[in-house]
């Protein structure tokens, strides 16, 4: 009859303790599996160097960032990813635009359950254009794209985070007397959201 009483006790503890009873929130590693999908928007700030020289940086829009891709282990991911800035400016009655954006693929691997970094290579994208006459010009090049985040939400499929990306496009444009090279550096601090 004494023993009765302690399986009364010990049998709902040991329950207790078990992964995913009575609501305890599993970890993000569990929940990074399948297919996962990034967006990201902010402050950005872009500026180009060539021949030693550098412009000035002008102020302008981060993203928006798309990724999407799938987990290779609960640390890694593997995306195709969109990135860059923009700047514009008024060009009289018009509106001059400059991007410089980044396509191709990138991993992500995760630090802990909310500090992650991420990298890859690709092609890059700088592009002119004016709104109303819609002139525009295009140069391809290579890119890279560098990444560092934090995610405020744990044990959920839908995150939040704050992160920095530095987004360089390397060119070799044509002129009268020549060949020259020029890179586009495109740093933004973004806000984001990843389904894991």
């Amino acid at each position: 009859m004494r023993l009765l009483p302690l399986l009364v006790v010990l049998v709902p503890a040991a329950a207790l303790a078990q992964p995913g009873y009575y609501g305890t929130q599993p970890s993000s590693a569990a929940l990074r599996n399948g297919l996962t999908f990034e967006a990201n928007l902010g402050l950005g700030v872009i500026w180009a160097s060539a021949e030693g020289e550098s412009s000035d940086s002008e102020l302008a829009l981060g993203g928006l960032s798309l990724g999407l891709g799938g987990w290779v282990s609960p640390q890694l991911a593997i995306t195709a990813r969109i990135a860059g800035v923009t700047y514009s400016e008024d060009c009289g009655d018009e509106t001059c635009m400059l991007t410089s954006a980044f396509f191709g693929p990138v991993a992500q691997y995760w630090l802990n359950e909310q500090a992650w970094i991420g990298g890859g290579a690709g092609l890059a994208v700088l592009r002119g254009s004016t709104t109303g006459s819609g002139d525009s010009e295009t140069e391809n090049g290579f890119g890279l794209n560098l990444r560092a985040g934090y995610t405020f939400s744990r044990g959920t499929e839908s995150t939040w985070n704050v992160s920095v990306e530095y987004t360089p496009g390397f060119y070799t444009l044509d002129y009268v007397f020549g060949e020259y090279d020029l890179t586009v550096h495109g740093f933004g601090i973004l806000f984001g959201y990843q389904h894991l």
